[in-house]
């Protein structure tokens, strides 16, 4: 078998690799093991684990996880989908505080259901948070700067800042961790509420920049890379995500995450990432969106 060294290539996919195996129970002997068969120098894995070991041990301590800033925006893109064929090898994967998991996924374009993401009171501690700061949601309008009411949406929002509140903090945490993206990436966390009917038509997350109004909005930050959005709420009827290009659609359940890409791995503007909400037709749906930027984000409200 030739032999396998540690090069600064190969260095991020193997810390991933050690990452969510040692996380998900694997010990230190079990992961050298996987590393020798591989082909890789005994000193070499002493110091790679021992490294790896250290870098955990540091992570335990602090209140709240974060994950290692990026260089650039080329950067964020071979991060996040690094992280996404870590998650194409696993079933349960453990977000930080809690053991959640994925039960459905397009590999190929970076979409994952997962349960369990949330529980109940945390449910139920957002929408407590968002109710009474509630207004009609907009889009950005695609023919001038700015943002508009349309009928397209028809939900009512509330953001939440970035840490404004223990809950907000773990669960930006838990995403940082699902993303290996840094919580600064993140925009704040828009609480939604669909009422009987609501609905929102198939759109892009990404902004078009070929429109005058994602021009603007790209001009003052960075593309969004990718969505979390995190089901608040059962529904009676209806509500589903659909992501109409891949014949894909997910029903809302409380405590349930969806992930999904709007750039490639090559760094293009993902067409398969169109998705819709559909319409609501018995109860209500709330759910809970968090966007994460190529770049870190700085606008608030």
């Amino acid at each position: 078998m030739a032999t396998q060294r540690f090069t600064p290539e190969i260095l991020p996919q193997l810390r991933e690799w050690f990452e969510y195996n040692f996380d998900a129970g694997c010990t230190l002997s079990q992961l050298k093991g996987t590393l020798t068969a591989s082909g890789y120098l005994e000193d070499e894995i002493d110091l790679f684990i021992e490294s790896q070991r250290l870098r955990l041990a540091q992570r335990a301590g602090v209140d709240q996880f974060d994950t290692m800033p990026t260089q650039s925006k080329k950067e964020a893109v071979g991060r996040f989908w690094r992280r996404t064929d870590v998650l194409n090898s696993f079933t349960n994967i453990t977000i930080g505080d809690r053991v959640a998991k994925i039960m459905a996924r397009n590999a190929s374009c970076a979409i994952y259901y997962i349960d369990g993401f949330l529980s109940d009171e945390e449910c139920e501690s957002l929408i407590n948070a968002a109710r009474a700061k509630l207004l009609r949601s907009t889009i950005v309008d695609a023919t001038k700067p700015g943002d508009v009411v349309s009928p397209t949406r028809s939900s009512r929002g509330a953001v939440l800042h970035r840490g404004s509140t223990p809950t907000v903090k773990r669960i930006e945490s838990r995403i940082a961790k699902l993303t290996d993206l840094p919580i600064s990436h993140g925009e704040g966390l828009q609480i939604l509420n669909y009422d009987l009917g609501g609905e929102y038509y198939p759109h892009f997350d990404y902004f078009d920049p070929k429109t005058e109004g994602g021009r603007k909005v790209l001009s003052e930050g960075s593309q969004r890379l990718a969505t979390v959005i995190m089901y608040l709420s059962d529904v009676e009827n209806g509500g589903d995500t659909k992501f109409p290009e891949l014949s894909l659609e997910f029903s809302p359940a409380r405590g349930a995450a969806l992930l999904f890409a709007s750039i490639g791995r090559d760094g293009a503007l993902l067409q398969s990432s169109l998705h819709a909400g559909c319409p609501v037709t018995s109860g209500e749906k709330w759910i809970a969106t968090k966007w994460l930027r190529l770049s870190p984000y700085e606008k608030h409200g």
